[in-house]
Order: C-alpha cells, then sequence, then structure tokens
C-alpha cells in the first residue's frame, strides 16, 4: 500500500507535535526516556498542541472551559488531539460514526487539559522554578532521537507546525514541571510487589510473553472497481464494506457474508484461509493482512483495512500461541508495570482531590 507524501509529511510533523510536551499527566516520558516500560499502557494518552490546521476551523476564541479562572480554549482542545484526529480520518467509518469518535477524543482531551493547568498551578505555587539547563537538555534530547540530531530539521519542523520557539521551550518547561510534580506525589507511596502479585499478573497476561504463533483467518475483499459494476465507484464500494462491517457487528455469520459478496478466492470457502504463520507471511494475503490479523484476538472481527485497490474485513477464528516466556526472564518488567501502576493510583487520586477542590466549567 502506497502512502501519499502528504501523509508522510503529516506524520513526521506529528512526532514533533508530541514532543512539544503537551502529555497526559501519566505519562513519565522524561523521567526515563529510553525505558518506558513501566508505563501502564491502557491509560496513556498523548497530547500535541494546536496545528495550523486545528487552528482553522473556526474555534480560536471559542472557550471550552474555565478552571479556576484560566480558560482553555477550544483550538486548544481540537489541537490537543490533533495527532488522533488525522490518524481516525484515515479510518474507513461512517460520518456518524467518525464524528461521535472525534467528540469523544476532544472530552478526552479536554480533560486532560484542566488536569494539566491544576498540576501546573500546584507546582508553581511551590516556588520551584526549572532552570534553563534543564529545558535545553530536552529539546537536544529530542533533536538528536527526532531528527538525527539536524537542529535545522528541527527548526523547520516547528515552522510548517506553526509553533514558536519560545512556545516550544514554554511546553518543555510545563512538561517537566508535570513530571517533577508526578514524582513528588508519588514519592514515598509505591511499594515493591509481592510475588504472588506477579505471578498473578503473568498469569492474566501470559499470551503477551508468549510467541506470536498462528492465527486461522477468513477474509473478505470488495474492489474498489468492480469489474461486474460499471456504476460501482470506490465511494459506493466503501459504503457497501460500511454496510457488511456493520451487519458483522449485528451478529450476522462472517461466512456467510463471505460467500456473498467477497471478491477474492477464498470467497466459496466461507472467506476461509487456513493457518497463517507470521513468519511465514501468506502469499495471497500479503503482509498488511496478516499483520492485521495478529492484531486480533480469537473470534474477533477487524475493523475496514484499505489498501489501494481493494477494502477487507478480516476474522480470526482461531489462534495458537507459542511458547511463553519464563517468568524469570520477564519478573523485572512485570515489577515496573505494577509500580507504575500503584503511581498512576496515587495521581489520579490526588488529581481528583484537585478537581473537586477547583471551580470548573466547561462549555464545550
Amino acid at each position: 500500500m502506497s502512502i501519499p507524501r502528504q501523509t508522510l509529511i503529516c506524520l513526521g510533523l506529528s512526532q514533533l507535535l508530541v514532543s512539544c510536551g503537551l502529555f497526559r499527566e501519566s505519562d513519565d516520558v522524561f523521567e526515563n526516556p529510553t525505558n518506558n516500560a513501566a508505563r501502564v499502557q491502557k491509560n496513556r494518552r498523548t497530547e500535541v498542541p494546536s496545528t495550523p490546521a486545528s487552528r482553522q476551523n473556526g474555534f480560536a476564541d471559542g472557550i471550552a472551559a474555565t478552571v479556576n479562572g484560566k480558560v482553555v480554549t477550544r483550538s486548544e482542545v481540537r489541537g490537543s488531539v490533533a495527532q488522533e484526529a488525522f490518524l481516525l480520518q484515515q479510518q474507513v467509518l461512517s460520518p456518524a460514526d467518525r464524528k461521535k469518535r472525534l467528540r469523544e477524543l476532544e472530552k478526552e482531551g479536554l480533560d486532560a487539559l484542566i488536569n494539566r493547568k491544576l498540576i501546573l498551578t500546584e507546582y508553581n505555587k511551590r516556588g520551584y522554578p526549572v532552570k534553563a539547563q534543564a529545558v535545553d537538555s530536552q529539546i537536544n534530547y529530542r533533536v538528536r532521537e527526532q531528527f538525527g540530531g539536524d537542529r535545522k530539521k528541527f527548526v523547520e519542523a516547528l515552522r510548517q507546525a506553526g509553533i514558536t520557539m519560545r512556545k516550544f521551550r514554554s511546553d518543555q518547561e510545563d512538561t517537566i514541571k508535570i513530571v517533577r510534580m508526578r514524582r513528588a506525589i508519588t514519592q514515598d507511596k509505591t511499594r515493591q510487589p509481592s510475588s504472588q502479585e506477579v505471578q498473578r499478573y503473568y498469569n492474566k497476561n501470559i499470551n503477551d510473553y508468549r510467541d506470536e504463533g498462528t492465527v486461522s483467518v477468513r477474509t473478505l475483499t470488495i474492489p474498489k472497481q468492480d469489474r461486474d459494476d460499471l456504476m460501482a465507484s470506490p465511494k459506493s464500494q466503501r459504503l457497501r464494506a460500511q454496510d457488511i462491517h456493520r451487519k458483522l457487528k449485528s451478529g450476522s455469520s462472517f461466512a456467510t457474508l463471505a460467500k456473498k459478496y467477497s471478491s477474492d478466492s477464498a470467497a466459496p470457502n466461507g472467506g476461509n484461509r487456513g493457518i497463517i504463520d507470521k513468519q511465514k507471511p501468506h502469499l495471497t494475503m500479503g503482509a498488511l493482512l496478516t499483520m492485521n490479523a495478529y492484531n486480533l484476538k480469537a473470534g474477533e472481527t477487524s475493523e475496514i483495512i484499505e489498501d489501494q485497490h481493494n477494502y477487507y474485513l478480516l476474522k480470526v477464528d482461531s489462534r495458537q500461541y507459542g511458547k511463553a516466556q519464563p517468568l524469570s526472564e520477564v519478573q523485572d518488567g512485570i515489577e515496573k508495570t505494577l509500580i507504575a501502576a500503584q503511581k498512576e493510583e496515587v495521581v489520579d487520586k490526588w488529581v481528583e482531590s484537585l478537581r473537586k477542590r477547583a471551580l470548573i466549567n466547561k462549555t464545550y
């Protein structure tokens, strides 16, 4: 599947925008930038500052909320979810579903921005300034990691994103404050997980520590151009794929729908492709579908997948995992994950207490 150059540019810029520092409070990305194994992934949210595109949506002066009298603008909210919104636009969804998901993203983004203001207020009350050297260190890290040390590329990316260096430095400084505040709040509030807790986590998530093994897959293929229907267009075929997807979500048989609608060679067999091994990519499925199949659990159906020629739906009938790593090899990582979860709980409770005491008025 070829990716348009503009898409690649946007994705590259999104990495820079993430680095501007508007992170959810749970992301200690600067605490240990080379080892983030201790993050609690289910709570992970990345935020990005507003881009020129988001500022052109007519919301630049709209108020999304006030937090103890401080304003959060609608453009800030939209900017905070710009990366996720961009990726959402690439998915094949109905306008109603896309609007609903975007609205959910914006609600999450607003809450994260409110929490951010509350934490920064608490930090600033303590009167501990962030030295310029600390900000320089974080910027140098970003330039090194994301631009191979080429500062000209970094500056140009900022320019394209509509971000001034002053704004970038300010965002980096705020993120350092949030990380320091999190450290202070969680200091001496965690304990070493017990061997029983580690064992329970390992047992519950053991598939995460197994070789990926094999999957039994079904496919349903809708071509963007139907040779049997001269009136068909990529748009009408996408609508057909969406209709089939809704039927599957409502409980219709994948095999039955594949026999009726699919155009691939597996259609007569209900889309059954048999057993797929990621280490030996299926000749007729290709890398794109194989990768997506391995992202599904047994019994799950994929979202609509698109390449240059077709729309696809996948279903994994069964999955056989390989051999699991022994607990002794993954124990350190599990302990870090459990400690990170303890920190998350402490911070979440503290932030909730800040919210209860704050005067918050949402208008968005």
